[in-house]
């Protein structure tokens, strides 16, 4: 059984795959499997995930019809053998190192999340890297003060790439993505987790290069507006109400 079953959705993405593939098969750390969800893509990237399947007998394909992120990312999870999960998407470049660092730390033992810090890179090719002062363990008593110092400047705790889940936290909650979110899905996602008095470890390193991709983004399709009132009327519920 691995350590980290890695899940990654594929759709239409053959212009980055094979540099996200590449980075993931380079991890100095190697106790992982690698679950890829081809989407229904119809663009060649699914040549390139067979390509990469025999290559390395730790990467598997599911392929299923086009359905979106969410419901590629539960299909993975399914399938996840891993003590952690680790979401990466096809366009983004994981860190060699981010696993090594993450399991090098016998201090985060408890933690049921490890977070890392990230860069984005732009449709300009301009990198900008995101990071927070907090390292170690935040206990959940005063996460809700870190995660507005930070979230609504930058994102950061609203992502699920740079971040390292334990599965069983995932299993006795019951918690998936909701099938069908166009935007926020993410955010929506480690909010139901946040909420769990989760213990979170912070590590002093980059987990990934974002690439902030116009041709990616959910405002191609219809947004339903009220799905991301409803989304920050449940932090305001997390954060004022509960805590």
């Amino acid at each position: 059984m691995p350590n980290v079953s890695i899940i990654m959705p594929v759709y239409n993405k053959s212009n980055y795959l094979a540099e996200t593939f590449d980075a993931l098969l380079c991890q100095s750390y190697k106790d992982w499997e690698l679950i890829v969800v081809d989407d229904g893509s119809t663009d060649g990237s699914s040549d390139i995930i067979k390509r990469y399947v025999r290559k390395d007998s730790r990467v598997c394909c599911i392929k299923q019809n086009n359905r979106g992120v969410s419901a590629a990312r539960n299909t993975g999870l399914k399938e996840a053998a891993g003590e952690w999960i680790w979401f990466v998407d096809s366009d983004d470049l994981p860190d060699k190192d981010f696993l090594t660092h993450a399991f090098g730390d016998n201090d985060n033992d408890s933690a049921d999340i490890i977070v890392g810090n990230y860069q984005c890179l732009d449709k300009n090719g301009t990198y900008r890297r995101v990071e927070i002062e907090e390292q170690g363990l935040i206990l959940s008593d005063d996460f809700p003060d870190v995660f507005m110092k930070y979230q609504y400047k930058t994102g950061f705790w609203g992502f699920v790439w740079n971040k390292l889940i334990k599965r069983s936290l995932l299993s006795d909650t019951q918690t998936k993505f909701q099938e069908g979110l166009t935007l926020a899905e993410d955010l929506k996602f480690m909010v139901g987790l946040y909420r769990e008095n989760v213990k979170i470890y912070c590590i002093p390193c980059h987990a990934m290069r974002y690439t902030v991709d116009a041709v990616n983004a959910s405002g191609a399709k219809e947004i339903d507006y009220w799905e991301q009132l409803a989304i920050q009327i449940e932090i305001k519920n997390w954060i004022v109400d509960h805590c």
